[in-house]
């Protein structure tokens, strides 16, 4: 991360208005900010050259502090099931598409607190399919299928917890399947005790919960689901192909309000949730046929969403000055000048003719 940066909540004001600056620094010192007027920006030392020219704007001095970046997408459900929905035994699953299986263990589905070893997760890696799911006093307990999934291609995966016979369970199946390749079975465990399957953390798809979201998954995820029961393969097959069983919690359809960035419960109690970080919508599901290029056609066959652990929206980071344009700014390019030590940085900003007016026989069009 650069040591110090920043950015504006918008682009361009008229004059007038106000543009808010969301600054980081790594040092313990104040940093200084002035404006200037960005005439030219050719960095290429046989060019022009960057030409500033400090404009009587507005000045000042902030303390610094370090704002960081939180990189990947995933969705966000805070509600919580009713009580006594998942209390004695659950499957998870979902369909997914992973994109990069070598690169690490990657959550699907996860409500898991691992510090407090309380929840659960269905993940997807390097060793397949498996399930994580809280102990209770910081423990733990994951089964693995031990089998490798193939690159871009379609899955389906779950797991099971049976609170009357402590059976775990993960099964891993591909839609297509590849001669000399084996990548597909169930796994089974015993536990003793009970597990503690609720958890006060939020559920995140595509990402596990915590201080700091971690285990993101890069690839695509269709029609997760949460069911009170254990449920068997024919079962977990119809669920993924949109349809209603008994014992089911949640079943989200990615095929709803595809152009927003909310998603959508089908199931009994309306776990609606929110995706962070602005993954990648309307991909073409595990049903697509071919037959129709446009999501806005065929949304039930673009249910699926790609997720990547480096996807970025908005930091989300608070505002550390308000810079009022003055009633008299020429239109332009601007510029908010940041100084600390050696460090320095220049966060672009546009000031637009008010409207209804004309400043220059030029207009400029900024992408």
């Amino acid at each position: 991360m650069l040591p110090l940066t920043g950015y504006p909540d918008r682009m361009s004001a008229t004059p007038g208005g106000c543009i808010e600056f969301k600054i980081s620094s790594t040092s313990e010192a104040p940093y200084t900010m002035d404006v200037v007027r960005i005439r030219h920006g050719d960095p290429n030392p046989a060019g022009p050259g960057i030409r500033l020219i400090d404009v009587p704007m507005a000045s000042g001095t902030y303390p610094s502090r370090l704002q960081p970046v939180h990189l990947g997408s995933y969705g966000k459900v805070e509600s919580h099931p009713p009580a006594g929905a998942i209390a004695g035994s659950l499957t998870i699953g979902a369909t997914v598409w992973p994109t990069l299986p070598a690169k690490g263990v990657q959550t699907v589905i996860s409500t898991l607190d691992a510090v407090a070893g309380e929840g659960f997760s269905l993940d997807i890696g390097p060793e397949g399919a498996a399930l994580r799911i809280g102990l209770g006093d910081g423990r733990v307990e994951t089964l693995c299928l031990g089998k490798r999934p193939r690159a871009r291609c379609w899955y389906r995966i779950s797991a099971s917890f049976d609170g009357t016979t402590g059976a775990l369970s993960v099964s891993q199946t591909p839609l297509t399947t590849q001669v000399m390749s084996d990548d597909t079975g169930t796994a089974a465990l015993q536990v003793s005790g009970a597990p503690v399957v609720t958890s006060e953390k939020p559920l995140l798809i595509a990402a596990e919960p915590g201080r700091v979201v971690t285990r993101h998954f890069n690839g695509k995820v269709e029609r997760p689901f949460v069911a009170g029961r254990v449920l068997s393969a024919e079962e977990v097959a119809v669920v993924l192909a949109g349809q209603k069983v008994d014992g089911l919690v949640a079943a989200w359809d990615f095929s709803q309000d595809i152009s927003g960035q909310s998603i959508f419960d089908s199931g009994p109690n309306g776990l609606h949730g929110t995706l962070v970080n602005m993954p990648t919508r309307a991909m073409k599901g595990s049903n697509w046929t071919g037959e129709e290029m446009s999501w806005r056609h065929a949304p039930e066959q673009y249910g699926a969403i790609h997720f990547h652990e480096d996807d970025l929206y908005d930091c989300g980071w608070e505002t550390d000055f308000v810079l009022d344009i003055p009633a008299d700014a020429k239109s332009g390019l601007y510029g908010c000048r940041l100084r600390c030590g050696e460090a320095e940085d220049i966060i672009p900003f546009y000031v637009r003719p008010a409207t209804g007016t004309k400043q220059a026989d030029i207009c400029f069009l900024a992408s």
